[in-house]
């Protein structure tokens, strides 16, 4: 509030009619609960799109930096999607949804320890290990299991986003995890105007390469794209094949 007072007694800023923009991480949020607070314009533009909207870059510092991302939000300021409390809501459960995340990747390890490097220790290492790591993967399940029951309670709190999420269980081979993070990835559904938009987030959507008649390459999908969201789409599709 402080910061915000001295823009405005400096520079004449006008916090009603000014648009604060820029994701810096888990830094952004308890800013972003300040700025929905007071009904602030606050928008979060995508990083790679502010970077690639720069062209060829010689200089990098801070006044920089605040000048091409204040030149981006007047070039660009129809793409502006303003941040709202229900996108705050919906960042606890991308939060949880993170949790859970590690927790999962941190459980593959230790079941990689035993299966794989474990067996090549001396036996008496290998027996001690592998109860190392057995523990760890009990207390990994239990906890994995507490935070699919926070995520759960989270999304039964708001009544639209619990709405979202039956209506995507209902949609065969669409488990919980899978729904989960669709609400989460596109803020509720809000994120994206086609369903072609969501395809390229997911990265699997086609896109042509070719040039003239010399050019005729396959069309192939971007590498630019959410590859959490494709590997549970892509685990989705092989649970629905087999139970058809």
């Amino acid at each position: 509030m402080k910061l915000m007072g001295q823009w405005s007694k400096r520079h004449g800023v006008e916090v009603g009619k000014s648009l604060i923009l820029e994701a810096t991480g888990h830094y952004t949020l308890m800013m972003l609960n300040l700025i929905v607070g007071q009904q602030w314009h606050a928008w979060l533009a995508h990083p790679n799109d502010i970077q690639q909207s720069m062209g060829i870059k010689r200089v990098k510092n801070d006044k920089v930096d605040a000048l091409r991302i204040a030149q981006y939000a007047r070039t660009f300021h129809e793409k502006a999607r303003l941040f709202t409390a229900q996108n705050l809501k919906l960042d606890r459960l991308k939060h949880l949804i993170t949790r859970r995340n590690h927790l999962v990747r941190s459980r593959a390890r230790h079941r990689t320890h035993i299966t794989d490097l474990n067996r090549y220790m001396d036996r008496q290492l290998r027996t001690e290990f592998d109860r190392i790591d057995k523990r760890q993967i009990k207390l990994e399940d239990q906890l994995v299991a507490h935070v699919d029951a926070l995520i759960l309670a989270e999304i039964r709190t708001d009544p639209q986003t619990e709405r979202q999420y039956d209506l995507l269980r209902t949609i065969p081979g669409v488990g919980p995890q899978l729904a989960a993070y669709l609400v989460a990835c596109t803020d509720g559904f809000a994120r994206f105007n086609t369903p072609r938009q969501l395809s390229c987030h997911a990265g699997v959507a086609p896109f042509e390469r070719s040039s003239g008649s010399s050019v005729r390459g396959r069309t192939q999908v971007s590498h630019q794209a959410d590859k959490s969201l494709k590997t549970l789409l892509h685990m989705s599709a092989l649970v629905s094949v087999r139970t058809r």
